[in-house]
């Protein structure tokens, strides 16, 4: 496990960074088998990052992802295509009209402040950028729910 760990530490925003972090969420490698169809072994390679031939199958980035509740691997693969991947959570009915609201501004007054705070103490480290795209995430989940919320009642 110390390999993965070193490999989260070394290889920021990598595809093997994402899939340490999938095995990281487990625990470790045994735990991480139990919820797919490779080896302990097998997995300890893929977040190898000097090991740039193997890769984890995507049966097992599903297994691992439905297992943990993250996509953790599908996320990073979506960014580094220019996308944001977000599971919208739907709140039907107007009477969560308010729950859409109130989480919005939660998010987006957090991710200001947050952000004005930042502006102030001069330049944005690479670590409180990664913090910063964490939470304009959120705020736009917020706002990806709200729309699909919409959608229902336009449909």
């Amino acid at each position: 496990m110390s390999r993965i760990r070193n490999s989260l530490a070394r290889h920021p925003h990598s595809l093997e960074q994402a899939v340490a972090e999938l095995i990281a969420y487990f625990g470790n490698t045994s735990n991480a088998a139990a919820n797919c169809r490779v080896s302990k072994k097998a997995l300890g390679a893929y977040a190898n990052p000097s090991d740039r031939e193997r890769n984890m199958p995507i049966d097992v980035v599903c297994d691992l992802e439905m297992a943990a509740g993250e996509p953790i691997v599908t996320r990073r693969l979506a960014a580094r295509q220019g996308y944001l991947l977000h599971k919208i959570d739907t709140h039907p009915g107007h009477d969560r009209w308010h729950d859409h609201q109130r989480q919005i501004v939660r998010q987006a007054s957090g991710l200001f402040l947050s952000l004005t705070e930042l502006l102030d103490g001069g330049e944005i480290s690479i670590f409180q950028a990664a913090a910063l795209i964490e939470e304009i995430d959120e705020t736009l989940a917020a706002l990806v729910s709200l729309r699909s919320s919409l959608s229902e009642v336009s449909a």
